[in-house]
């Protein structure tokens, strides 16, 4: 099935993956890391097999939490003028039906053909992307 593409207008403003998001990311990335040599380090020392294996389960982990962070860090919702976009789902203003809270970190935006946006806290300056929404669409 081909998308309809949206015309949402010139580009108004950017705002990209909280700081506080992408510290997590790599502190568990830098931990990850420090295990996976420890344990490869234990494994060269007593030559047993649990060593082995946790080794490479902490670097499972590392290179699952790298494609994670490159991923993460590509991720900005974009503002313009007739609309909005968020990773890959673009929304008119004119074709917003509602704007719903789900908790005090996060809100939804449906549209009138079912389509929904999720935005929580993990987009940096959040608070300011729901005040230009609540403004934008009058919810």
């Amino acid at each position: 099935m081909k998308r309809r593409e949206v015309n949402i207008g010139a580009f108004e403003s950017e705002f990209a993956i909280s700081p506080q998001y992408l510290a997590r990311v790599i502190f568990v990335a830098a931990l990850s890391f420090i295990f996976f040599l420890g344990m490869l380090f234990g494994f060269y020392i007593r030559e047993q097999i649990g060593y082995f294996i946790l080794s490479s389960a902490f670097l499972v982990v590392y290179l699952l939490t790298m494609f994670g962070w490159f991923v993460l860090r590509r991720q900005r919702l974009r503002i313009h003028e007739e609309g909005i976009s968020y990773r890959r789902t673009r929304i008119a203003w004119k074709n917003v039906s509602g704007v719903e809270e789900l908790d005090p970190r996060s809100f939804v935006l449906r549209t009138s053909d079912g389509a929904v946006l999720r935005v929580s806290d993990a987009v940096s300056d959040w608070v300011k992307v729901r005040e230009i929404v609540r403004q934008r669409t009058g919810f």
